[in-house]
């Protein structure tokens, strides 16, 4: 079902939400923890993921559809994000 909504534009062209301004400004105070890798789960097609790893924290990408994470790898090449379809147990 999900890989028919993102086929059909899901998040296409919508904006990020809030938490990808206020979580690199929240890390900013401290920035031990800022520099440490993180995983975003549920990064879809980027819509969040992306914004956050241009604020440049380095984040690893975790989803359970396969269109979602190619559509992010089309629209985000380089660098090449380090993505995982997977579920959670």
């Amino acid at each position: 079902m999900w890989d028919a909504r993102y086929t059909g534009g899901l998040y296409v062209g919508e904006s990020p939400l809030p938490f990808t301004e206020t979580i690199p400004e929240e890390l900013g105070k401290n920035p031990e923890i800022r520099s440490r890798r993180g995983l975003c789960v549920g990064c879809g097609n980027g819509r969040n993921y992306i914004p956050l790893t241009k604020a440049g924290l380095d984040l690893g990408g975790l989803h359970m559809w396969e269109v979602g994470l190619k559509q992010m790898a089309a629209h985000e090449p380089s660098p090449e994000p380090e993505l995982v379809r997977a579920n959670l147990p």
